[in-house]
């Protein structure tokens, strides 16, 4: 396929940054998102994600940046590749960054030192 590049080798830092700077979407091919690095970078790196509709990227990933498909369905997958490229890069890339924001180690770090101090005080 000549628009597609198949990287095999491990990538540092910078150049795995520069991969991702040169996405238009972000694909996770995982099932449950719990501690889902690629994910947090996607949303981070302001990329819309396709995902499984019955994984569970719609707890992580806001409507305006998510297209879902069938699980194990490769045309299901190729349709929302497609419909990726009619999403509104704006308000996709806009609620990327403000959900990558909103679960920032810091933030949810500071949340949960809250709730343990309101229930153990």
């Amino acid at each position: 396929v000549r628009n597609m590049h198949l990287e095999t080798d491990d990538l540092d830092d910078q150049m795995a940054g520069l991969h991702i700077a040169a996405l238009d979407v972000a694909v996770v091919p995982y099932h449950a998102y719990l501690n889902s690095g690629w994910t947090l970078l996607a949303l981070t790196a302001g990329l819309p994600v396709i995902a499984s509709r019955t994984s569970t990227a719609q707890e992580t990933v806001p409507p305006e940046a998510l297209v879902l498909f069938e699980e194990g369905d490769a045309d299901s997958l190729a349709v929302a590749i497609h419909r990726s490229w009619r999403l509104d890069r704006t308000a996709s890339r806009v609620a990327a960054l403000a959900r990558a924001d909103a679960v920032h180690p810091e933030i949810v770090a500071r949340q949960f030192a809250k709730e343990l101090s309101a229930r153990t005080l």
